[in-house]
């Protein structure tokens, strides 16, 4: 999954932020609209996972919608600068002479960085 469609896949889910309830309703996630919609829940009374992994995995829930836009933003901005420093190096080594085995491995740091920076993690890798 790109960042893009995660982020329109949040975009797409009810109003913000979500919480977690409390005491008997710690199986359920409510959203933030006029009237505190239960937008998740686990509570079946067939469901054979323990309540207690049940509760945990409505606290993963709500924290995920809660935080998941704010460390794509914290993401982007740190692959922009990424990006920024890795042009940086590149104009230094097109610009400074260098010993062959620092510019060798500068160079080679350099292409490792901007294939990071591009590589798709969208299937799992």
């Amino acid at each position: 999954m790109t960042d893009a469609e995660l982020r329109e896949l949040i975009a797409a889910t009810s109003p913000g932020p979500w919480e977690q309830g409390e005491g008997e309703h710690a199986v359920r996630v409510y959203c933030d609209d006029a009237l505190g919609t239960c937008v998740a829940e686990c509570d079946a009374p067939m469901n054979s996972m323990p309540r207690a992994q049940r509760v945990k995995n409505m606290a993963f829930i709500a924290a995920a919608k809660n935080e998941l836009l704010a460390l794509l933003d914290r993401l982007e901005r740190a692959e922009k600068a990424l990006e920024r420093q890795t042009d940086n190096v590149a104009f230094i080594l097109n610009h400074v002479a260098l010993p062959d085995h620092w510019y060798d491995k500068f160079k080679s740091e350099l292409e490792e960085d901007r294939a990071a920076l591009t590589k798709d993690t969208s299937n799992g890798e």
